[in-house]
């Protein structure tokens, strides 16, 4: 007889990352988490890959991070006050990471701009690779 358990440790895993948001932008990262399970149910009816709990709360962990960065560093209380040198410069933060942590920033930016959250998606038309330093241009 199979329990739930796993699921139930994934789901506080999941609230614990979502808590930890800031309180003005914590909203919008609850309803990507949401959106993040539906799409992942929709998935497994479809027969295609589903994202892993690991992915999903890797997602809500950088997400967290950022909306830290943003309040904390920035000042800034709302997403639609995010503009590209923040995102920009959140991700030099953590150069290692830059590539995943700007996949999950445009997948979160794709989904606040379709629910009119932001106007615009700040992580547009930047690349894994960085800004081009001086000796390379």
């Amino acid at each position: 007889m199979a329990t739930d358990q796993a699921e139930r440790l994934a789901a506080g895993r999941r609230q614990r990352r979502i808590d930890a948001v800031p309180e003005a932008l914590r909203p919008s990262v609850d309803a990507f988490a949401d959106f993040m399970m539906r799409s992942r149910e929709r998935a497994r009816r479809a027969g295609t890959r589903p994202r892993s709990d690991g992915t999903i709360e890797a997602a809500l962990a950088i997400m967290r991070d950022l909306a830290r960065f943003l309040a904390g560093e920035r000042g800034k209380q709302d997403w639609a006050l995010t503009d590209v040198h923040d995102v920009e410069a959140f991700l030099a933060g953590s150069p290692r990471a830059r590539k995943r942590r700007l996949v999950v920033l445009g997948q979160f930016l794709r989904f606040a701009r379709s629910r009119k959250i932001v106007l615009l998606d700040p992580s547009h038309g930047l690349t894994a690779r960085g800004p081009a330093s001086p000796e390379r241009r």
